[in-house]
């Protein structure tokens, strides 16, 4: 039996993530957390584990706390 394997990248740093921000920004006057998220993960591949892994304080999830520190630094870059 053949199994497709699927291999996952580590979990992408802030600089790995701006590209990714940019390009949604560039495409949308709107950004949303969520979308960027979902993105992210999709464009490097990340497990569904990936994707729920918490910070070690347990409050924040990696990639949520990733994806908005990149947008905060779109952000502040733009004004």
């Amino acid at each position: 039996m053949d199994q497709q394997r699927v291999f996952s990248m580590p979990m992408p740093t802030f600089e790995q993530i701006m590209p990714v921000i940019l390009d949604l920004a560039a495409d949308s006057d709107q950004i949303v957390i969520r979308r960027c998220m979902d993105v992210i993960a999709d464009r490097f591949a990340l497990s569904e584990e990936e994707r729920e892994q918490m910070l070690p304080s347990g409050k924040q999830k990696v990639l949520y706390n990733r994806t908005n520190s990149s947008l905060y630094n779109h952000t502040k870059q733009s004004y």
